[in-house]
């Protein structure tokens, strides 16, 4: 068989041995690790930046949300084109290259706007880290084992969020703001040399178990296909609706901690720190550990048990609410994270199976791609427009209410996803016969 339209699973899968597969999973754990700590540090620079370059608080909202997330989304859909036909290992390298550099930049610019620059350079790069990474850890991992391999590149998020936290505002206290951007930087340079020199392109569908087409379809092909198959499209919108309470929260738990608990930056900073990264790590990698064990012929659990523990971290919301301890308030807020974070590994593992071979880093870039534009730039709205409305009533009482009436949102996420549950069989096995279809004609 010519391997340039064919990628027959099995015999290829013996030159990967799970040892190797394994190592390829840490590599892609380092690069979304430093993906987030790049992205995340400028928001515990800000105050810093804003004295040194005398920049307003709505120049610097506009440069950490929608200045970043536009450029982001702009670049995604043609960069995950190119990765589900191009050379995967050129195009991470290529990507970490250039995030990695332009983050080490931030600490060299004079102005708003060359700090502007060097942040959409960031977002341009990083759209070729998350898409690639799925479709990579899809070749390499197959099917009863990428819930597992994907939830633990999920917990390196949370890693990197912790190590944002932290090196942001250490190193900008001792040295700098500028220090912290270029000390964050650098790694990724390393990391990308290492990628490149030791990673080998896997071929299309290695991890497939029978003959699977490894030909690129037409773009108006592949969103008709992904349209088609309901448990992915209701997937998507209770990730949307997921993600939509993730960025308001992200963006707003520190204000609600600072005005109804009185705790200093410094707090809010470690608490946050800590509890995301450490609940966030736990709960991604049991959800891994649940929905990896999933027998055959009980696929609908595969998005049941992301529904379930979607849906439970709300009595834990309102706890944390309400609590009027500190300590209180922080331990129902890290059992609310780990709940909260068991769906993203399952959900984007099931995505990957629900699609066609060349099609796996389109369908993680457009599931990408409406987290931050619809989650990433209504969530954080929502929430402060409802806090305006509610302050004249409620005063500084009203961001409780607000991030409660968000928080309510997972509960419609969860019944999306228990919704999709109900065809993920079908189209799990519409997938495998579309690509064998495909194959044989």
């Amino acid at each position: 068989m010519m391997r340039g339209v064919w990628a027959v699973s099995q015999p290829v899968l013996n030159e990967c041995t799970p040892r190797y597969a394994n190592y390829v999973l840490t590599l892609l754990c380092c690069v979304y690790g430093l993906n987030f700590l790049d992205r995340q540090i400028l928001n515990i620079l800000i105050d810093p930046i804003k004295a040194d370059l005398h920049i307003s608080d709505t120049a610097m909202g506009l440069l950490t949300g929608f200045g970043f997330s536009i450029f982001y989304t702009l670049f995604s859909i043609p960069v995950a084109r190119w990765a589900d036909r191009g050379n995967r290992r050129f195009i991470m390298t290529v990507a970490l290259g250039i995030w990695s550099l332009t983050t080490a930049l931030c600490g060299l610019a004079q102005n708003l706007w060359q700090l502007a620059c060097a942040r959409v350079c960031v977002g341009i790069g990083e759209t070729g880290g998350t898409p690639t990474s799925y479709s990579l850890i899809a070749d390499y991992f197959p099917r009863a084992a990428r819930a597992n391999a994907v939830s633990i590149f999920e917990a390196s998020l949370y890693a990197g969020v912790l190590g944002g936290y932290l090196l942001g505002g250490w190193v900008s206290q001792w040295y700098g703001w500028r220090a912290a951007f270029m000390i964050a930087g650098l790694p990724g340079l390393i990391v990308a040399a290492i990628f490149y020199l030791t990673v080998r392109e896997p071929a299309r569908g290695m991890s497939e178990t029978r003959p699977v087409h490894a030909q690129q379809p037409p773009l108006g092909e592949c969103l008709r296909f992904m349209g088609s198959q309901t448990s992915l499209v209701l997937m998507m919108i209770g990730l949307v609706l997921w993600a939509f309470v993730n960025f308001a929260l992200g963006a707003w738990t520190p204000s609600f901690l600072r005005r109804l608990h009185h705790m200093s930056g410094g707090q809010v900073g470690t608490w946050l720190g800590f509890v995301n990264g450490i609940s966030g790590c736990i709960g991604t990698l049991l959800g891994g550990f649940v929905v990896g064990r999933v027998k055959a012929g009980a696929e609908s659990w595969m998005l049941r048990w992301p529904a379930i523990f979607t849906i439970a971290p709300a009595p834990a919301m309102v706890i944390f609410l309400f609590a009027s301890s500190d300590v209180t308030a922080m331990v129902a807020y890290f059992v609310a994270g780990v709940l909260n974070a068991f769906p993203i590994g399952p959900c984007f593992a099931v995505m990957q199976s629900l699609c066609r071979v060349r099609m796996r880093a389109l369908t993680a870039a457009i599931a990408v791609l409406f987290c931050n534009l619809i989650g990433g730039g209504c969530g954080p709205l929502f929430v402060g427009a409802t806090t305006d409305l509610l302050t004249p009533r409620l005063g500084v009482e009203s961001i409780r209410w607000s991030l409660l009436v968000t928080s309510g949102m997972l509960v419609v996420s969860g019944l999306f996803f228990l919704a999709a549950s109900r065809f993920v069989q079908r189209d799990l096995d519409r997938a495998d016969q579309v690509d064998a279809v495909a194959g044989t004609a």
